[in-house]
């Protein structure tokens, strides 16, 4: 993981990486996750804005686990999601790297919306808007951080940069099915379903009575799920399976 500063708050202790870190893997779900990151940057002085992990290639529906933008805010980047997103997400796409959204020229977006959007943003309490997009194979995470009266230069944009990217490289290990949620899938429903029963314990009869199929239709999607994911055998299959994501989102979908 990355180094992060630690900043002594005014009346506050200093900041424990290590055990905020322990922490956040014990999260059950994303959501309660991304509120403990939430309460993190507000003892650090910022507020957590949203999270969203969507795909480079635009191909799958972005994931919103968190947000606190106002409703105005959230109303129309719904609506530009159909134009290739907003403003916000255009930037990110463009340059993969964090950025101040309030630094955003208008000029640049003359659409009716894309024009409101930036208006509704520069409304907002916050002079200053980090956004931080992290790669993690074909998916991107990207969060926002509201940054009240400071400014996202030098050491107060390292302190947020790698606080951020230690919790996404945390979350990635506490929630795998985040990792290859936007990876192209190579089995089948059906046959994501048989290496899962498979996987659990279930002989060959067992899937056969589950499924409907012969013993040997079973036996025979069982070896071809282990070709596509290059298994040398049914028993690697299921290391397979789960370590590419594959049994994980048929589960989720």
């Amino acid at each position: 993981m990355l180094k992060v500063k630690h900043r002594q708050e005014q009346g506050g202790e200093r900041f424990d990486l290590p055990t905020f870190c322990s922490d956040l893997s014990q999260s059950t779900d994303i959501k309660s996750a991304c509120m403990l990151i939430e309460d993190q940057l507000q003892s650090m002085g910022y507020n957590l804005l949203s999270v969203k992990f969507c795909d480079t290639l635009d191909e799958k529906p972005a994931v919103r686990p968190f947000s606190r933008y106002p409703k105005a805010i959230s109303e129309l980047s719904a609506a530009l999601r159909a134009q290739g997103g907003c403003p916000i997400s255009k930037e990110v796409l463009t340059r993969l790297s964090p950025f101040d959204a309030k630094t955003i020229e208008m000029v640049n977006y003359s659409g009716f919306l894309d024009a409101r959007f930036l208006q509704e943003l520069a409304k907002m309490e916050h002079q200053h808007i980090a956004v931080i997009p992290i790669i993690f194979g074909r998916g991107l995470a990207v969060y926002t951080v509201g940054m009240k009266g400071h400014r996202f230069v030098d050491g107060t944009r390292e302190e947020i940069v790698n606080f951020v990217c230690n919790a996404n490289a945390v979350l990635l290990c506490t929630f795998p099915e985040i990792a290859t949620l936007f990876e192209p899938k190579k089995l089948t429903l059906l046959e994501a379903q048989i290496v899962s029963l498979f996987g659990n314990g279930n002989s060959l009869s067992e899937i056969s009575t589950t499924t409907g199929l012969s013993d040997i239709t079973v036996n025979m999607i069982l070896n071809l799920a282990a070709e596509k994911l290059g298994a040398r055998n049914q028993a690697h299959l299921l290391t397979r399976a789960l370590a590419t994501g594959e049994i994980l989102n048929m589960q989720s979908g």
